[in-house]
């Protein structure tokens, strides 16, 4: 099941800028020091993580997930984890790179590498590391632009207290690691019908309200609805949309994927959100593909305080029950509701 998916696409606007708002990947990370704005693997946006790491931890209790992220380490001066996958907060089977390109699996107990010069300064790789967890039968699977490159199993992959891995990290390294710009993430995990193994080179192409939906019960700050929440970066209190009333719903028109081309393994409907009094708000992301809106999925709560980013995922089109295609894409709606 596709649990994730990151393009790195709303942190900024201006390479070389640091992200902004203060704190905006924190919203959706834990871990973060310090990162800047890159220009994307093939467009849009990446992020450069400058200080620290970015993680990422989910409630999958599955022994075998997937990480894909493409990677650019411009200058690599020393061996440095740059992936890593968590059991919760204990580190557990990870990647290092060597300024000679060999990369490292690191385990419970020990090590696989690849061959020398499989992975260069400077150049975009994606990515792909498969773990099963397990204190014998484990295995990892690491695979550069869709070639295999380490594959070993029969091994002790359980670091932590339980038998699996529910979370990533994308890692600076520290004094003695490397900066590493980051794009076209995926995160998932061996259940499920679809999105259950490696998914091979993706790219994550950012789509952002371009027109009124369906649905306009939601108040706006002023003007249209969808002008509201259709910034690149988000802005928070400067343009927004509020309601309290239970099953209002907003939708709204998307702009067309310019990009993306064949399959397309999901859809994350990513949102800011605070509730703006003391009392919890319940909060739903629906979906909108031709005459059939999905509701919104479970009930996610709002509390008040800071924004909090929330996203969802919808692997199959609403209309069809089968994956999405590029025009039903195109041509659906999403949106926030009332819980």
């Amino acid at each position: 099941m596709l649990l994730f998916i990151d393009g790195f696409d709303s942190y900024g606007e201006t390479n070389d800028a640091s992200v902004a708002p203060t704190g905006i990947v924190s919203r959706k990370y834990s871990g973060i020091y310090a990162a800047t704005v890159k220009e994307g693997r093939t467009a849009g946006k990446s992020l450069d993580i400058t200080t620290g790491s970015i993680i990422k931890i989910f409630s999958t209790v599955d022994a075998t997930v997937t990480l894909g992220v493409a990677i650019n380490i411009p200058s690599i001066a020393n061996s440095a984890m740059f992936i890593a996958l968590y059991d919760n907060s204990t580190l557990g089977v990870y990647l290092s790179v060597s300024p000679t390109g060999v990369l490292t699996a690191s385990y419970n107990g020990g090590s696989v590498s690849s061959s020398a010069g499989v992975f260069l300064a400077g150049n975009w790789y994606h990515v792909e590391l498969q773990c099963t967890c397990d204190a014998s039968a484990g295995s990892i699977l690491v695979r550069l632009n869709g070639r295999t490159v380490i594959d070993e199993s029969d091994l002790n992959t359980k670091i932590g207290s339980n038998s699996y891995h529910n979370g990533f990290a994308l890692v600076r390294g520290g004094a003695y690691g490397n900066d590493i710009y980051c794009d076209d993430l995926y995160f998932l995990d061996s259940t499920g019908s679809a999105n259950n193994d490696l998914l091979g080179d993706m790219k994550v192409e950012t789509i952002r309200p371009s027109g009124a939906g369906g649905s306009s019960q939601w108040t706006p700050l002023s003007g249209d609805n969808y002008t509201n929440v259709s910034e690149v970066q988000c802005d928070d209190d400067t343009s927004y949309v509020e309601c309290g009333t239970s099953g209002y719903e907003d939708l709204y028109a998307y702009g067309n994927l310019s990009s993306i081309t064949g399959v397309i393994a999901g859809v994350q409907i990513n949102t800011v959100a605070k509730a703006t009094d003391a009392s919890s708000v319940a909060i739903k992301f629906p979906c909108k593909s031709s005459t059939t809106d999905d509701g919104g999925g479970s009930d996610m709560t709002l509390s008040a305080g800071s924004y909090l980013a929330f996203n969802r995922i919808v692997e199959n089109d609403p209309a069809t029950s089968a994956a999405w295609l590029i025009a039903a894409v195109n041509d659906a709606q999403f949106g926030v509701k009332v819980g």
